[in-house]
This record gives C-alpha cells, structure tokens and sequence, in this order.
C-alpha cells in the first residue's frame, strides 16, 4: 500500500482500460474505515482528498472457518471514445 502524508483513509486505487474506452483512474474507500467514526456520511471530509461520500462503499464482513473476509461492492463505467 502506497503511503500518502495527507491521506488518513484506507483506499484502493484502480486504473481500468478497455479498447475503445476512455481509460479511469479512481479509488476505494471503506465505511468501516475508523478514520470515519462509524459515520461516513458526516465524516469522509477527514480525509483531506475525499471530496464525494460517492468513493466510500460499505463493507460485509463474512466469517469464515480459516479466516475472517469481507467484501465491497464498487461498480466500475468505462466511457465510450
């Protein structure tokens, strides 16, 4: 993971391509984060990057027998050319 000084959130950085798509570079971020307090609605402005609610998905944790996982569902768009 790549340390950013102004960053406090915990995120994932994505860049996609396709043929015939304009390539995206975008990134995310967890609401269980404990950077935002329980509350990502209120809090994501902690994060001094952070300028939309719209980056921070929420997370389902599922235990398993050997490990604790979780998941997080982020839709990605590619626009056309």
């Amino acid at each position: 993971m790549a340390l950013h000084p102004a960053r406090v959130a915990q995120h994932i950085h994505y860049k996609v391509t396709g043929p015939g798509h304009k390539p995206l570079i975008t990134q995310l971020y967890f609401a269980t984060d404990p950077v935002f307090e329980g509350d990502p609605d209120k809090n994501y402005v902690k994060d001094p990057i952070l300028d939309s609610r719209e980056l921070i998905r929420p997370v389902t944790v599922c235990p398993a027998p050997e490990k604790i996982r979780a998941a997080a569902d982020f839709e990605i768009v590619l626009e056309r050319l």
